[in-house]
């Protein structure tokens, strides 16, 4: 896993990593979840999305819990 992390960071496209959390986790907290492209606008969510990751970014625990409190429902609204 951490040469796939390596070979993402090392790529000239991405600027800015930053890991959000790491960790070995007993289960996926999504488990029938496939990756899939949301056109920009079609959640709903834009600003909320906006205000959780800039919060993350600027190292706040809160941010977290934010995004993947918006990932739960995004999920919840793709079922």
């Amino acid at each position: 896993m951490e040469n796939i992390f390596e070979t993402i960071q090392s790529d000239v496209r991405h600027h800015e990593i930053a890991v959000i959390e790491s960790g070995v986790v007993g289960d996926r907290l999504f488990p029938e979840w496939s990756m899939a492209y949301a056109a920009a606008g079609s959640t709903g969510h834009a600003a909320q999305v906006t205000e959780a990751f800039d919060a993350v970014f600027a190292g706040s625990e809160e941010g977290t819990t934010q995004v993947l409190s918006l990932l739960k429902q995004l999920l919840a609204n793709q079922a």
